[in-house]
């Protein structure tokens, strides 16, 4: 790679992850010679009811596998199962590297998690998932997220019972920020998760449409990336180079600079 090609100067990028998961890819952008504004357009909130949650998660000492399906649903377990943690009996999986390093640090370490590509595919093709039959499995959540967990561990024949841990929330209080971003340099846009892009263009609203479906976009998978085109984005997107902090960074170097 030349010289040209690894720096982020002159580039303007608008991460839009929640507030605690945006600081590793804003310095690392920095660092790269880019400005990078970090708007959260989703919120991460704890469930409206908590002590509705609490007998599913006492009941984890029966089940044989917890699938932890981002880094915020094992924040939002560790919150509500403080201080005690996970029972020994579980085998905690992760969906993705970001996930496996929350795991880590709160003192239990997955037990399970892709080591290339991340993301559901990825943690279903692992052995440990094909041969769940009989096993009782619990996806820890954050609610209204994709089915196909729940969907293809059922076909393997095992009990599962999905936990929400989080809720989210647009962040309609970005709205004068994330404007201001769009009328500037012309930035390039990232995005982890659809909700976040359903989230972009609900801030936006009419005055930030047309500025928001017309920026390129990077995204984390090619299923965001169908999403966003059938959403209306018009621009280049594309698919980080891999489901990672470096792997967006990567990508973000092949947008030439505006």
């Amino acid at each position: 790679m030349n010289a040209s090609a690894q720096t982020l100067a002159g580039k303007t990028i608008i991460i839009t992850r929640p507030a605690d998961r945006g600081k590793a890819l804003s310095e690392m952008i920095e660092t790269a010679g880019g400005t990078a504004v970090h708007i959260p357009v989703l919120e991460i909130l704890p469930p409206a009811n908590p002590a509705e949650i609490q007998p599913q998660l006492q009941a984890l000492k029966d089940f044989d596998i917890a699938v932890f399906v981002s880094a915020n649903a094992v924040n939002g377990a560790r919150v509500l199962l403080a201080p005690n943690g996970l029972p020994d009996t579980l085998t905690p999986a992760a969906i993705g590297r970001s996930t496996a390093d929350a795991l880590k640090a709160w003192g239990f370490p997955a037990g399970f998690v892709p080591t290339q590509e991340y993301g559901s595919e990825s943690l279903l093709a692992l052995d440990a998932l094909n041969q769940v039959k009989g096993k009782q499995v619990a996806i820890i959540q954050g609610g209204d997220g994709r089915n196909l967990l729940e969907e293809t561990l059922v076909q393997r024949g095992a009990e599962v019972s999905c936990i929400d841990v989080y809720r989210r929330a647009t962040a309609f209080q970005q709205k004068h920020a994330l404007l201001d971003a769009l009328n500037k340099n012309n930035p390039i846009l990232t995005a982890t998760s659809t909700q976040s892009l359903e989230s972009l263009l609900e801030i936006g609203g009419d005055a930030g449409k047309n500025n928001i479906l017309n920026a390129p976009l990077v995204v984390l998978s090619e299923r965001i990336q169908a999403f966003a085109r059938s959403i209306g984005f018009k621009n280049n997107i594309l698919v980080a180079a891999e489901r990672s902090d470096s792997g967006i960074l990567d990508t973000l170097r092949e947008y030439p600079t505006a």
